[in-house]
């Protein structure tokens, strides 16, 4: 199986130049999969656009080894993939029946968003802040 050399990159969470002044909030919708406040026009199917383009990443990837470094419970998953924006790294983790979705900033590695559930969901359930070292460390 081949894999792609790079990490998709999307300028930034909702789709729109970080040089843009923040958006209003009647104009967001929330993604289904990473959770963060994206411009509802270029949501498709309720995910935006880095949760559409994650690609398949090695556990060797630069940014999968600092993820896992950090997060030592997290390598019991087999399957990963990665998307980037300006200001985050999206995670997801498959086994054979379970999903994981890891939302970070990647500058200070803070998690913003946890969720597990089935990998065929459409929507994975969100963990709770207290309960993110069971999943992480």
């Amino acid at each position: 199986m081949k894999r792609s050399q790079s990490n998709p990159k999307v300028d930034s969470s909702d789709g729109r130049p970080a040089s843009e002044p923040p958006l209003s909030e009647e104009y967001t919708e929330r993604c289904v999969s990473c959770q963060q406040s994206i411009r509802a026009k270029l949501l498709k199917r309720h995910r935006c656009t880095a949760c559409r383009r994650l690609q398949a990443v090695s556990k060797s990837d630069a940014h999968m080894a600092r993820i896992l470094g950090e997060f030592p419970r997290l390598d019991h998953w087999p399957r990963w993939f990665m998307a980037e924006t300006d200001e985050l790294y999206i995670f997801r983790a498959q086994s054979f029946l379970r999903a994981l979705i890891l939302v970070v900033d990647k500058v200070e590695l803070a998690v913003l968003h946890l969720a597990t559930g089935s990998r065929f969901a459409f929507q994975l359930a969100t963990v709770a802040p207290d309960q993110w070292d069971g999943f992480l460390r």
